[in-house]
Parts: C-alpha cells; structure tokens; sequence
C-alpha cells in the first residue's frame, strides 16, 4: 500500500463540504481530509500550516476567490488542485486550466466521476513519491560510497571534489576536516530474544540518530554491519576540534538514548588537505581500537592519552612486527628471548619512561587487532577489566613493564593456538547443537563464542554464511518447534511451556509464538489435539 496523502477541501457552503467528505471513503483512495476552508484566504492560511497533496476548491467564494486562491497557490507550489463548481461558465475553467489545474468538475459531481480522477491523481502522486525516494537513496548511497573511498584513500582530493560537485556538496578544506570511527556495541548481539529484524531496527535507528547529528556538516558511510566511518567537514565555518568531540559526545548519548544500543567512537586529527582525510581516519581507527583499554561506550581521542603516541621519526624499540612475527611461531622460549634483547637495549639506551609506556601500549593495539582479525574472542584478553592501561602507565620500573608485555604476550599466543585447534565448520556445529540441546537456558552467540574461542561477531558472521539465517532466528526457530512439540503433547501450562523453551517473560512468549504460528499457544493446542483426534 501507498502512503495516504493530505487533502484540503475548500467551500463556502458547510453542507457541500460535508457531503463531499461524506460522499466517498478517501483512504481507500490513498487520501485523508487533513483541512477543510469556507474561503480562499482561510484555505491559503491552512496549506501556508499544513502539508497537503491535494486542494479541492469551489469557485465562488467571499474573501478570496478560487481563482485568486489557486493563483496565489501556483506561485507557492505546484499541488494539484481539482476545481469543483456549479457555475458552468467556460471561461471559469479556461482560467483554472491556464492556472495547471488538474480538473474542472460540476456540482452536483458524479461518485464514479470523481473515484476515477483522484484515481488518477493517487498514481501520479505514488509516482512522484517514488521517484523521489530512489533519487533520496540514490544521492546518499553516492555520497555514501564517495566518503568511503575517500577515507579510505581510494579516491584523490581532485576525484572527490569532482564528484561531490556533481551531488552540490562543496568541501573547504582549509577550514578542517575530521574522521571518526564507530563501532556498535555487540552486546545486543548477544541477546538471545533479538531476531535479526530486531537488531536491524536497532541498527537503522542507530544510523538515524548519527546522520541527524552530522547534518550537512559530513558523511556517514558502513564499514560492516557493526562499524561506521564519519567525514566531518564544512563549507563555511571553520571545523573546530572542541566542536568536533562535542558533536561526537551528543551523538554517542543520544544512540544509547534513543536507539538504545551502545557505541564506541574514535576521533581522528583535524587536518586541512583533504589528501589528509585517509591520515585522520587511520587515526580515528587506532583510537577506536584502544576500547579496551577505555570501555566501550567510550569517546576516545588524543585528548584522552596521558601520554602522545611516538612520533614517526622517532625509533620504535620494540620492533613490534617482529615480535608479532615470532608469536605466531608458536615458540614461547624464542619469543621470550626476543623480548628480553629488547629489553636490555631499552636499558642500554636509556630510553625515557613514557615513551617505552607508549610503545607498549601501541604493541598491545597491534596484537588486539591480530586476535581480533583471526576471529578469535578478543574480550577474553582485551577489555578494560584487565586494567591493562592503567597496570601500564602505573608502572615503576623496566621488570615491571618487561612482566606486564610477556604475560600479555604469552597469553595471546595461548589463545591463537587454542583457536587454530578449532575449526571455523566445527564452530559453526557446535553453535547448532548448543542451540538443540541448551535452549531452555540463557544462551547467546557470545557465550557460545566463548566456548570456541571465537569473537561473536565473527562466529556469527561464520553462522549466518553456513546456515542463511542468523544465530538468534535458528535459537528462535529452535525454541518455538519445542513449545509446540510440548504443547500438543503435554498439559503443561502456557507459562511452563514459555520457562521452558527459554523464556522467562511470558508477555513476550505470546508475542513470539503468535508471530510465530499465527496462533496464539492456547488456540494451538486446541488445534493440534482437534488433530490428533
């Protein structure tokens, strides 16, 4: 169905207005009587307030006139307008027709006459609205994909200003540019009584909010489904970078207000090239990526770090490539001398304190993003439980530091190998039959993640590709195959039967069960012992 589109009847005789509202059923016609006038200027006053798709109006009018109304409407906006009249002067109709009405009917007007021409308008209106939303979605998805390469670093600063012109979007770069990365917190993802549309919702409502924010001042664009790049720029203004952690800080309260999910942000540096735009977003990304150290929920930025990152010409120590290198050789004696070399030329070198602290923490950065690429449940190590941060920063000595990055070391190498040892096809195979044999319980892709040494979102990625459906519709499908197994077979009561499959609200059991089978579970019951009889 259509949407249902606003009507203004306009006469000067109350008893024509209400047989004309009376005379047919306008929704079933794709129209609603919004606003109804007893003179031109009150009609001119209401479409000034309103939003009508259709003005219906008499001629003859104290005040102002159809013909002056209609007039006066042409030059505010182009709604057709349907003339109906007891005056069967040519002339009246000529004028109408000059000022693009859509028709001239007589008084009384015949029913058929008038179902086949709003008919006709409900169509063309259907059509307009159509195109409007495929050009709508066809702009943002434009501006979508260019915001991406362009932060990405696939397109130049003479491609995108190029193709943003051609959307009328115009980018000062010298007034500043800033990306940001976000990422939804997973958490709703883990819970067992979300569909997949459900977490859609949550999803479009979480993009919603973030794009009402941004305004004109920037670009949303989807990474995956759980991750999000923003371009933040200006025409005009000057971008400011209190501005800029402002925005992100509203933004990321009104998403867990409003679209009651969790997100994390990550704010890159202000730059002014827009060849600078992939830096920023680099930046963006590696703050993001220290959630584990700050929380989920968080707004991390520069501003937030004790200490400043190392700077590029500055020489990395630790060498943490090579350190990653020997890690995945699975050799925990080679890895551990490797690390104590570098310790004795931190020493040696006299290297100052929070610089070591700094590399430390970004060798943490780099073997989060290893777990976390592998698909490998990354919060059993990478959390702000563990206190990593602060354990770091609070340090006092080399031994201390030396002990923190081995154990760290250690126990991320332990975890890859207990994951290698798991196969992606077994993983999926073991979610299945948890969800056979454990759905009474309260079960989620993230405890069963954790089991096989998985990340959730990743093992429900593997989920969804192997089997087509999400892992919370399978645990849906599960649980609602069991409580009609039981209820056609027992005479447990509804509430039993809710607790157990599963659930323990059982307004939202009957909600379930009714989307379900279309029938509520007494009525199935019924059903299925007529059935079996």
């Amino acid at each position: 169905m259509g949407a249902i589109y606003n009507v203004l009847l306009v006469d000067d005789e109350p008893g024509a207005l209400l047989s004309l509202k009376y005379l047919l059923d306008w929704e079933l016609l794709g129209f609603t009587i919004a606003g109804e006038a007893t003179n031109g200027q009150q009609a001119l006053d209401l479409f000034h307030d309103g939003n009508y798709a259709l003005v219906v109006t008499d001629m003859k009018m104290p005040v102002l006139s159809g013909l002056d109304l209609i007039a006066q409407l042409r030059a505010l906006s182009d709604v057709p307008i349907i003339i109906m009249s007891g005056y069967e002067d040519f002339s009246f109709a000529q004028k109408g027709l000059q000022l693009g009405v859509k028709d001239y009917l007589l008084k009384p007007v015949e029913e058929d006459d008038l179902v086949r021409l709003l008919k006709t308008v409900a169509a063309e209106l259907e059509n307009e609205r159509m195109l409007d939303k495929k050009l709508h979605f066809g702009l943002s998805a434009t501006k979508e994909r260019i915001a991406r390469e362009w932060a990405n670093g696939f397109m130049n600063a003479e491609e995108v200003t190029e193709r943003f012109k051609l959307i009328d979007i115009h980018v000062r770069e010298r007034s500043g540019i800033c990306c940001i990365a976000a990422e939804l917190d997973s958490e709703a993802w883990n819970d067992s009584s979300m569909t997949d549309n459900d977490l859609q919702i949550k999803r479009f409502a979480a993009r919603n909010v973030m794009e009402d924010i941004i305004g004109l001042s920037g670009c949303l664009f989807e990474e995956s489904d759980m991750k999000y790049g923003i371009v933040l720029y200006s025409d005009l203004d000057e971008v400011e970078r209190a501005d800029v952690i402002a925005k992100i800080s509203l933004m990321s309260q009104h998403v867990q207000q409003y679209a009651k999910i969790g997100i994390t942000f990550g704010i890159g540096k202000l730059v002014h090239a827009m060849n600078e735009a992939v830096k920023s977003y680099e930046e963006a990304k590696r703050m993001l990526d220290k959630q584990f150290f700050f929380g989920k929920q968080s707004v991390i930025s520069e501003e937030r770090l004790f200490s400043k990152e190392a700077n590029d010409d500055e020489q990395n120590w630790l060498h943490a490539n090579e350190l990653i290198e020997q890690l995945n050789k699975q050799d925990s004696e080679q890895l551990r001398e490797l690390l104590a070399r570098r310790w004795e030329l931190l020493a040696k070198n006299q290297v100052q304190s929070n610089l070591i602290k700094t590399m430390i923490l970004e060798l943490f950065i780099e073997l989060f993003r290893l777990v976390r690429e592998q698909g490998i449940d990354y919060e059993q190590l990478f959390n702000p439980r563990q206190l990593d941060y602060e354990r770091i920063m609070g340090a006092r000595s080399l031994t201390d530091l030396f002990q923190i990055t081995w154990t760290k070391l250690r126990e991320t190498a332990e975890l890859i190998k207990s994951h290698s040892e798991l196969s992606s096809e077994n993983a999926v195979k073991v979610a299945k039959r948890l969800a056979n044999e454990r759905y009474a319980d309260n079960i989620s892709m993230k405890n069963i993640a954790s089991q096989v040494y998985m990340n959730a979102a990743y093992l429900g990625q593997l989920f969804k590709a192997e089997t087509g459906i999400g892992f919370n519709d399978y645990l849906f499908q599960v649980r609602m195959e069991n409580a009609k197994r039981i209820l056609s077979s027992t005479d447990m009561k509804v509430y039993e039967v809710a607790y157990a499959v599963g659930y323990n609200d059982l307004d939202w059991f009957y909600k379930k069960f009714k989307q379900h089978t279309g029938l509520s579970a007494s009525e199935y019951r019924i059903m299925s012992a007529s059935h079996s009889d």
